[in-house]
């Protein structure tokens, strides 16, 4: 390769000496064709010299690519020898990681969002199926709702260089369901809350409603953790609201033969609530989002019951309490915010759950309550938690 390398050179230098020599008066012997100024043949016949320009810058080519062979060659060498002492060389590679947008400026923001929503673990006894035998061993029946949207609205103010922002939400929820059970067995039903009915009880009419509102005001600090990485951190209180309603009919054989329970019960309170919220940032302007909310709210029950027998005695009792209901809150979805909006357009959807520790109120009254003597009856209360999860799906802009 090296006496290649010293030929070609040799040639090229010999070439260039040529060139030079007919660009000074052509070949020896030679004579120049002469031309009138300004006139330039049409049909001229290539001068010797262009020829040999040709000739010369092949010759350049094969040299610079024998010049490319030979560092290639080199490399290759090298790296062998870097492999053999144990430094080996891998490959680089290359990994896309996507930057989360800053807050850059002051902004406000607004948001919409509907909570496909059931309340879980709300099953409330009114009567269960005797069995065949008449002893109380057959089915619970429990009151119940379905699932219903709800919604939510919230705003607030973004300050500059992630310095946090100042926001509320508020949300609504109200639900009603009617119910009407009939006995599977001749023996009729065992009701769950007190007697009175002369007869057996065929069917168990109800009905329940729940209106819960929360309204959150917290400070969300924002701290990247890694540059796809986002911790959200949020404080502030949370002030709740609730009203429900429960009402119970057992019937016997006769129209008129029936008993009527009902308890209407509100609830207000307040406290303080603590969250963490962490966005992964994906490819495509995606985010992965998952959060947890935790509150302790002190409020005060307001609430009675009230039980009216077959002739139409009633007996009321007040439940009167003030207690704090743990609360809990989790969410985990996917957003979308597209890059054309710079930040400003945030869309997602995803699942939410949410408990409060015993704020339900349940009334249980032993049997022969009434018995046709309007008595007060030995009423008591079973405290349950007040659940809800469904899917969730918000819009909000910033500005």
């Amino acid at each position: 390769m090296k006496k290649l390398q010293v030929a070609l050179t040799c040639l090229l230098v010999t070439l260039l000496a040529g060139s030079s020599a007919v660009k000074a008066g052509g070949f020896p012997g030679q004579e120049m064709p002469q031309f009138d100024k300004g006139l330039q043949p049409s049909n001229a016949a290539p001068a010797a010299g262009d020829d040999v320009k040709g000739m010369l810058n092949d010759l350049q080519k094969q040299l610079a690519e024998t010049r490319a062979e030979l560092n290639k060659v080199k490399q290759d060498l090298a790296d062998r020898d870097k492999y053999a002492g144990g430094e080996a060389v891998l490959p680089q590679t290359y990994s896309y990681q996507p930057v989360p947008p800053r807050q850059e400026k002051n902004q406000w923001y607004a948001f919409g969002e509907l909570f496909y929503v059931r309340p879980t673990e709300l099953g409330i006894p009114v009567a269960n199926d005797m069995n065949v035998s008449g002893f109380n061993e057959g089915d619970l029946r429990e009151m119940e709702f379905d699932y219903d949207l709800s919604f939510k609205v919230g705003g607030g103010y973004k300050m500059e260089h992630d310095k946090g922002e100042i926001g509320a939400t508020f949300w609504h929820y109200e639900d009603s369901n009617d119910e009407l059970f009939a006995a599977k067995y001749a023996a009729g039903f065992f009701d769950g809350t007190s007697t009175g009915v002369t007869g057996p009880i065929r069917t168990v009419d109800t009905h329940i409603a729940l209106e819960m509102n929360t309204l959150d005001i917290e400070y969300t600090k924002p701290f990247a953790v890694m540059p796809c990485l986002d911790l959200r951190l949020s404080i502030g209180p949370r002030i709740l609201w609730m009203e429900s309603e429960k009402v119970v009919r057992y019937i016997g054989d006769d129209v008129n033969d029936f008993v009527t329970t009902q308890m209407p019960l509100d609830f207000s309170g307040a406290g303080p609530r603590v969250g963490a919220e962490a966005r992964y940032y994906l490819p495509w302007d995606m985010e992965l989002f998952a959060g947890v909310w935790g509150a302790m709210i002190l409020g005060h029950f307001d609430g009675e019951y009230k039980e009216a027998d077959v002739n139409g005695n009633t007996t009321r009792t007040v439940y009167d309490d003030t207690r704090v209901i743990p609360n809990v809150d989790m969410i985990l979805g996917l957003a979308y915010a597209p890059s054309m909006f710079k930040g400003n357009v945030r869309i997602s959807t995803g699942y939410q759950f949410s408990n409060y520790e015993n704020l339900e109120i349940i009334p249980t009254s032993d049997l022969n309550t009434f018995e046709g003597n309007n008595g007060p009856g030995n009423v008591s209360f079973t405290e349950n938690d007040l659940s809800f999860d469904g899917a969730i799906t918000r819009v909000e802009i910033a500005f």
